[in-house]
């Protein structure tokens, strides 16, 4: 189960658990997501990161044609 979070203009936590069994689980203020690993949670946080990056260097490229 591959889950993908997305950004948003709005601010949220995350909290990342480990379980007395070993289990992770990423949890937002919205959904919890079960984690198979710290590879798995890994993955997440750079995908996040990521998707900021992302969004960042696309609104600067419309700020940027918009002011032309």
């Amino acid at each position: 189960n591959n889950v993908k979070i997305k950004q948003t203009k709005e601010q949220f936590q995350i909290n990342l658990s480990i379980s007395n069994d070993g289990s992770y689980k990423w949890v937002t203020e919205v959904q919890s997501y079960n984690m198979e690993n710290l590879k798995k949670i890994k993955k997440e946080i750079d995908d996040f990161v990521d998707s900021i990056i992302e969004d960042e260097e696309e609104y600067f490229e419309e700020m940027k044609r918009i002011g032309d």
